[in-house]
C-alpha cells in the first residue's frame, strides 16, 4: 500500500466520525478561554497545533483506519488534555512537560496495543512532533520580535498521528487504547473505526478503552 493514502483514509473516518457525533443528543458543553495563544500550521497532513473553535476539556476524537498491513491512528484533541495549560510554555515546570509529552506521542506503543498475533509494530518515525510549534521562536536579529507571528486566540487543538505495521494483519482482532492512563486529564473519546469490512463509532472512556475491529 502507499503510505500516502493513510491520511486520505484517516480524512474519510473523520468524516463518518463527525456525522455520528452530530447524532448524538448527548453532545457536551463547549466553553472557550480567552487568554490562551494559539498557532496555526498551513502544512498538512502532519501533526500540529492549531488554532480551534470551540472545544470541550476532557473530551477528544480518535479516529482508526486499517488498510492492508497498516494501521493509521489520528487523534484530534485540546491541547489542555495533555498538558494541562493551552498557551505556549512559559516555567521551566511547563517547559518540562511539553518535553514529556512530546516524548510520549513519539512512543506510540505506550499509547495504543493491538494484540500480538498480529505481530504489529509501531513506526516512530511517522509524523513530526505535534508540539513543536509550541517551542519558544528566536528573535529576528532586527530586533523587531519573534520569527513567527503567535495571535492570540480562545485555545488550541492538536492533531498526532500514529502508524502500525503488522506482520499478521488478518489477526488484529482488538486495540487497548492506552491515552487515558498517559494522559489523566483525557476523560472521553469518541472514536471511529474504519477496517476493510467493518465501520463503527464508539465512545471510549476509561472503563472501556478497547476496539473490537471485526475487520
Amino acid at each position: 500500500m502507499d503510505r500516502t493514502a493513510g491520511p486520505l483514509i484517516l480524512l474519510l473516518a473523520t468524516a463518518t466520525f463527525l456525522g455520528a457525533v452530530e447524532a448524538r443528543a448527548d453532545e457536551s458543553h463547549t466553553h472557550s478561554h480567552h487568554d490562551d495563544d494559539a498557532h496555526h500550521d498551513d502544512h498538512e497532513p502532519t501533526p500540529e497545533v492549531r488554532q480551534a473553535g470551540a472545544h470541550s476539556h476532557g473530551n477528544a476524537t480518535l479516529a482508526v483506519a486499517l488498510e492492508g498491513a497498516d494501521v493509521f491512528i489520528e487523534l484530534d484533541t485540546p491541547l489542555y488534555n495533555l498538558l494541562g495549560f493551552e498557551h505556549t510554555p512559559q516555567s521551566p515546570e511547563e517547559i518540562d512537560r511539553q518535553r514529556e509529552v512530546s516524548a510520549t506521542l513519539a512512543s506510540p506503543e505506550r499509547l495504543f496495543a493491538l494484540n500480538p498475533e498480529a505481530g504489529c509494530q509501531a513506526q516512530a518515525d511517522h509524523g513530526d512532533d505535534p508540539l513543536a510549534a509550541l517551542a519558544p521562536h528566536a528573535e529576528h536579529d532586527d530586533g523587531h520580535g519573534p520569527d513567527h507571528d503567535i495571535s492570540q486566540s480562545n485555545h488550541r487543538d492538536v492533531i498526532a498521528q500514529f502508524l502500525f505495521t503488522c506482520e499478521s494483519p488478518d489477526r488484529i482482532s482488538d486495540i487497548d487504547v492506552r491515552l487515558f492512563e498517559a494522559f489523566p486529564l483525557l476523560t472521553q473519546l469518541d472514536a471511529v473505526f474504519l477496517g476493510e469490512n467493518a465501520q463503527r463509532s464508539i465512545r471510549l472512556t476509561k472503563d472501556n478503552h478497547r476496539i473490537a475491529t471485526d475487520r
